[in-house]
This record gives C-alpha cells, sequence and structure tokens, in this order.
C-alpha cells in the first residue's frame, strides 16, 4: 500500500510542480521559491502534532491513527482544490511591462525597467527589426539584450548588432580629454606603516601576506666594507621582482657606481612583486631579493653583521590617497617639469572630465589611455585598475607560440609595442566632472621619457585597433 501511495504522488511532477511555468514562465522560479517554502512548513508543523498524539506510547497503533486521517485529509482537500480551480494558462501579471514598442515584426520583445531581451525565435531567417528607432538583425534562435536607456546591444547570443536607419559614420574621440592640472605626492624610501627587523633579508610575501606589491629593504652599511669610493650596488628581485636602489634616498640604477663622503651610506630597496608565475604555485612561492645582496662583490646580506628592516604598506597605500577622502590627508605639491621627467616613487594626481562621444553610437565605453608612462598602479575614483607597465614586447623566431609539430598558428603583430596601452574604466565609476585619477609611478625614464599631458580618459565606441 505505502508503495502504491509513493508511486501515485509521482503525478504531483505533472500537476502543481509544472503549474508555474504555465501560468506565468517569467517567474516560475519565484512562484516555485514561494510555494517550496509554504511546502516545508508541515515538515517540522507535523512534528509537533503528531507528537502532541503519540507523546504518551509511540508504538500504539491507535494513537497514529488520527494524525494519519488529518494527513490524507490536507491531501485529499488541497488535490480537490487545486483540481477546481487550478489554471493552465499564462496570467495577466506574468508580461510586466511588456512591450512591443516600434517593432516592426512579429518576434518578441520583452521590457523590464532599463533592459528590453529581443528575441528571434525562427529557424532558419534572419530578419530586421526597429526598436526604439535603432535596426537590430537577428540570425535565427537569438536572442539579444538591450540597454533601453543607450538602446545598445548589452550582450547578445549570435551575431547581433544595432544601427541607426541613415546614421553618419562614428565620430570617435580619440584625444578624450587631460587633466588641467597635475600634483604629486612623494614616497619616503623606506617608510612603511608595518615593519619587522632580521638579520637578513626575508621572504616579502610571507611578510606582507600578498596585500601590496611592494616592501622595502633597507640596512645601514658601512662604507669602508665596500672598499671604494664608488661603490656598486648589486641587489636583483626573486622570482620575477623588480627592484629599484635608492643609496642615502637617491635612488640609484642597478649595477652603477655611486659615490659618498660618508662614513655609513643607507640603502633602501624598493621590491615590487610583479604577480605569482603560471603554475606550480605553492607555499614555495618566493618574492623579494634574490639573494645575496652586495655591495662592489662583498655580500651584505647574509652575514649577520647587519640589520634589515622590512617596511610594507606604502604611506599612500595607508592613507588611500587615490581616493576623495585620502587624498586630503597629505600634502601635495604642484609638479614641476623636474618632477614629471625624474621623480620616482611617486603619486600624481589629476582631474578629468568625462569625453564626449558620439550618440549615434550602439556602444560606448571607457578607457584610461597611459602610453606616455611608465610602470606603477592607477586608481580612478578609488578603484584600482591594476598594473601597469608600458615596456615594448619583443618578437621572436617567425611564429608565436605554441608552434606544435612545425605549424604556424599564430603570427607575432606589435611587436616593440607595449601590450596593453589602454585600461577599461567601468562606467559605473564615473562622473560627468572631476574624476579623480592618481597614478602611482615607481620609476622614471625606464621605458620612456614620461609625459602626463598624454594620459588621456578616452571614449571608445568600436574595439581598438
Amino acid at each position: 500500500m505505502f508503495t502504491s501511495a509513493v508511486t501515485l504522488q509521482g503525478g504531483l511532477y505533472s500537476g502543481w510542480i509544472t503549474n508555474s511555468q504555465d501560468i506565468a514562465p517569467n517567474f516560475a522560479g519565484t512562484i516555485l521559491g514561494i510555494t517550496n517554502a509554504c511546502g516545508a512548513v508541515p515538515g517540522f508543523v507535523a512534528n509537533q502534532i503528531a507528537g502532541a498524539f503519540i507523546n504518551e506510547n509511540p508504538q500504539d497503533v491507535n494513537l497514529w491513527r488520527p494524525v494519519w486521517i488529518i494527513t490524507c485529509s490536507i491531501l485529499v482537500a488541497s488535490s480537490i482544490f487545486f483540481s477546481i480551480f487550478a489554471q493552465g494558462d499564462a496570467q495577466p501579471w506574468n508580461n510586466v511591462e511588456e512591450s512591443t514598442k516600434g517593432l516592426v515584426t512579429e518576434k518578441e520583445v520583452h521590457e523590464y525597467g532599463s533592459v528590453a531581451f529581443l528575441s528571434n525565435y525562427d529557424e532558419t531567417q534572419t530578419f530586421q527589426v526597429t526598436y526604439r528607432g535603432m535596426q537590430y538583425y537577428f540570425p535565427n534562435h537569438t536572442v539579444c539584450i538591450i540597454d533601453t536607456k543607450t538602446a545598445s546591444v548589452v550582450w547578445n547570443s549570435s551575431a547581433v548588432w544595432g544601427r541607426l536607419p541613415h546614421r553618419t559614420e562614428l565620430q570617435q574621440v580619440p584625444e578624450g580629454t587631460t587633466s588641467a592640472a597635475w600634483s604629486a605626492f612623494f614616497e619616503s624610501p623606506g617608510f612603511g606603516a608595518e615593519t619587522q627587523t632580521a638579520d637578513v633579508p626575508l621572504e616579502m610575501l610571507a611578510l606582507t601576506n600578498d596585500n601590496t606589491d611592494y616592501i622595502w629593504y633597507s640596512v645601514t652599511v658601512e662604507t669602508a666594507e665596500t672598499k671604494s669610493a664608488n661603490p656598486v650596488v648589486h641587489a636583483a628581485g626573486s622570482n620575477g621582482a623588480i627592484t629599484y636602489i635608492y643609496v642615502n634616498g637617491v635612488p640609484q640604477r642597478a649595477d652603477t657606481e655611486w659615490q659618498t663622503q660618508n662614513s655609513t651610506v643607507k640603502l633602501d630597496i624598493l621590491a615590487c612583486a610583479m604577480g605569482i608565475s603560471n603554475g606550480d604555485v605553492g607555499p614555495h612561492s618566493t618574492k623579494g631579493l634574490n639573494l645575496p645582496v652586495a655591495v662592489n662583490g662583498a655580500t651584505i646580506s647574509n652575514t649577520g653583521q647587519y640589520k634589515w628592516t622590512h617596511s610594507w604598506v606604502l604611506q599612500g597605500e595607508r592613507d588611500q590617497i587615490f581616493t576623495t577622502t585620502g587624498a586630503a590627508k597629505v600634502v601635495w605639491k604642484q609638479v614641476t617639469s623636474e618632477d614629471e621627467a625624474n621623480a620616482t616613487a611617486v603619486w600624481f594626481r589629476g582631474s578629468f572630465d568625462m569625453p564626449k562621444i558620439d550618440h549615434q553610437a550602439t556602444q560606448t565605453s571607457y578607457a584610461l589611455d597611459l602610453s606616455t608612462m611608465n610602470k606603477g598602479v592607477a586608481y580612478v575614483n578609488g578603484f584600482n585598475l591594476g598594473r601597469y607597465w608600458l615596456t615594448p614586447g619583443k618578437c621572436t623566431g617567425a611564429c608565436a607560440p605554441p608552434v606544435k609539430s612545425g605549424h604556424c598558428y599564430m603570427h607575432w603583430k606589435g611587436c616593440d609595442k607595449p601590450t596593453q596601452t589602454l585600461y577599461h574604466v567601468p562606467t559605473e565609476l564615473l562622473k560627468p566632472t572631476a574624476n579623480l585619477v592618481v597614478l602611482f609611478e615607481e620609476t622614471s625614464n625606464s621605458v620612456q621619457q614620461r609625459s602626463l599631458s598624454g594620459v588621456r580618459l578616452r571614449a571608445l565606441h568600436d574595439h581598438p585597433a
């Protein structure tokens, strides 16, 4: 009997469970969620009711009889109610804000707030439809999502595009907008919001927990150790990390001579993590200094003679000077030509208005053009766009990898050009005017002569070539 009852219960899967799809396909998930929630209530209420009947002696079959009668009554009553009053037709409230404004074909369009879904369900034919003054071309079995405010295609399931009738060519605005003025804040060599001292330089990631890309390694060295008035410092980064050397607060190029008349000199080495390599990543992955660190060939990193101070979280990071609130915590100075050309470990601050756009364009995105900078991190209105590095690419051989069995799948292009110069800025971040752009430049002239006037906020209507 029990087996038969469970078997017959399978009929509900072709009854009320699928009914939500019939009466409101646009809200079937919501309806099923509500009904399932209501259906879950007996799961804990029934235990309390049954307990009230059988608590004295759960083994007494007679005490169970009222429980089964109540259960049977509820099931029969609900089944009769569903059979009489349930419907299988789509309800009027299913089509919330459904509209066919301007649709010249029999294809479907549904609007939900600022989003519209356009569909072509035809098995074989491609159609052209006009929606809100825009023409869209739909291959068979195509669905696309339209932003009703801009009439641009947000997403499409096939090759869908839109255009205005008799529209002119897009008026691209490649120059974008620039900042009327730039100001600068300079990091102090060796400063970090968090510090730790050790007898040898320590591994970077174990200290920073990868919460910052930067760490300072600082040590004071006796000049007698250098055995020269013009010593040379060797301090390379490990596993792709890049290092910048400062001697008594002055930036120096690695493996080049520097002069001093002091009995001691302070070395500050800024290490930049540069991300993790692809594959074989684990606890053994390391960043920081590649030991040994040497001055004129004399090792100063593992003798225990010197105390090394590790400092991380730059002042600009600690104060979040890339935000409007944080920028007010520090003193900015107007950028001079010397600062623009030669400053290192420096934050540059500018203000950008949104660029003009072609209102006939079917799509618009925004990007920060950093083609005239060197290397660092970019922020827009407090949002971290990520690292940038304008170093030119290098092409070797006739084919770009991978080359399999002697077959060339891809050919090089854009050799001697940076991999990326445009950095996408989400539209939601931007304001009509006074957008805060902050750039942290690690170094100067490592790639090219820096030019802040070349930094632009650009509007893109097509994918850049």
